[in-house]
């Protein structure tokens, strides 16, 4: 493969990265399987590009995501506090919490990406 492919198929990649970061804010980073699939490339390849970059200190691979180096997720204010109120909601109905869908029609669309998001952070 050549140099001049690989710095394109670079770019691609870090394109598809920051656009994972825009569109899903609060998720740890861009699944590794779907960015090889998107790349229209030979997953070898792919890897070695990711590695490249990786390397080089653009991207970070943790396990099966890959992100840009680092970033990671973080709720806007009004998203935390979308996050304090679910969390006093399913602390205060004790053994019997509200399902995730109830808490996002309550408390908006967010909600499974932050309950995801504290579930990550332990």
């Amino acid at each position: 493969v050549g140099a001049a492919v690989l710095e394109r198929l670079g770019e691609r990649v870090l394109a598809r990265v920051d656009e994972r970061h825009r569109t899903a804010p609060l998720e740890p980073g861009q699944s590794l399987q779907a960015l090889r699939a998107s790349l229209d490339a030979l997953p070898a390849v792919a890897d070695a590009v990711v590695a490249r970059l990786a390397a080089a200190g653009a991207l970070a691979v943790d396990g099966a995501l890959v992100r840009r180096a680092g970033w990671a997720p973080r709720p806007t204010d009004a998203q935390r506090d979308v996050a304090v109120r679910a969390e006093a909601r399913i602390a205060g109905l004790g053994l019997e919490p509200p399902s995730v869908a109830e808490l996002t029609a309550e408390l908006g669309p967010d909600v499974p990406a932050l309950l995801a998001l504290a579930e990550r952070a332990g």
